[in-house]
């Protein structure tokens, strides 16, 4: 796969993650967090990742609120 593609399922992966967690099931959290760090490579190259997801989806549902 090349970059982009890598990109994208790492991006879905991790807010599914970010789903699962605010619906209380952290151990499917984990296990998709974990899941989408083979395509990011390194730890520190997810959670950078996570926090834009993160910050994304909190600004998108405060728009909705």
């Amino acid at each position: 796969m090349n970059h982009n593609a890598n990109e994208y399922w790492g991006t879905l992966l991790l807010e599914m993650a970010h789903d699962a967690r605010e619906d209380g099931d952290f151990p499917t959290a984990e296990l998709l967090t974990a899941a989408a760090m083979k395509y990011y490579g390194e730890a520190d190259r997810v959670a950078v990742r996570w926090r834009k997801v993160e910050a994304r989806l909190d600004q998108d549902t405060s728009r909705r609120a």
